[in-house]
């Protein structure tokens, strides 16, 4: 009896010992991954291929080649499959040789990368009167005139511009002389901000036409030996408006 008792506690014991060791050698191979599996963005250009090993997930996916280009220029804003991928196209431009273009995928689509060359402005021959219209001359964009003042030679820079009133000549880099009465025509007083040509209006005494400081002898006073009075002026000279009297006040000799 004690014999046969004695084999079975040993038995036992060595049943217990098998269980407990298989218990310890399946906690130390278990590869379950603590963190969640990372998630994969939908539509993703060679998405990765998560696997857990040793407790960690590892993109085991490999390299992936980059997507072909596409056989025509992309529009700017299209749908694109790699970030940071560039793709080069040739094509002709305007005013020079064939030029090579940039397409350059980012997270809002493909942006188009151009290095324009600009074609030489198209300007009248005469210095026009800024404020007037100049439909017909779109490539005029940049016309510089020399302009003879009492300071000197100038330069003065005008353009045409689509403004509210239509396209019209705009003044770009101006004159800085200053002396507005001795700019003898309309289109040299125009290139000086500081001075505006003004003609004869319809009540009152009419102001004598030429060229006048914006602001006149009510804002500015008068210096030795001149008065300042009140001349009548025509504010739509050149202008999309039908007024014909307005109040400047000039100096004039005493």
């Amino acid at each position: 009896m004690r014999s046969s008792l004695s084999l079975r506690h040993l038995g036992f014991a060595l049943a217990s010992l098998f269980v407990v060791g298989c218990q310890n050698q399946i906690s130390i191979d278990d590869p379950d991954c603590k963190e969640p599996k990372p998630e994969i963005p939908p539509g993703s250009w060679c998405p990765p291929a998560y696997e857990c090993i040793d407790g960690e997930w590892v993109d085991t996916a490999g390299a992936c080649p980059e997507p072909e280009c596409p056989e025509t220029k992309p529009e700017s804003g299209a749908d694109c499959p790699l970030v940071d991928q560039v793709c080069a196209y040739e094509e002709e431009v305007p005013c020079g040789p064939i030029s090579e273009v940039s397409a350059v995928c980012t997270e809002s689509g493909w942006q188009v990368m151009t290095n324009y060359c600009q074609p030489e402005p198209v300007c009248p021959e005469e210095l026009p009167v800024v404020g007037t219209d100049c439909t017909g001359w779109y490539d005029a964009f940049w016309c510089l005139y020399p302009v003879q003042t009492v300071c000197g030679e100038q330069f003065a820079n005008v353009n045409c511009a689509a403004t509210s009133e239509g396209a019209v000549w705009t003044l770009g880099s101006g004159l800085s002389c200053g002396a507005c009465e001795s700019y003898g025509t309309e289109a040299d007083c125009g290139t000086d901000p500081s001075c505006q040509w003004l003609t004869p209006g319809c009540s009152g005494e009419p102001i004598v036409t030429g060229c006048y400081p914006v602001q006149g002898c009510d804002v500015t006073p008068c210096g030795e030996g001149l008065t300042c009075v009140e001349r009548s002026y025509n504010p739509c000279h050149n202008k999309l408006c039908d007024g014909c009297g307005g109040s400047y006040f000039t100096c004039v000799a005493e």
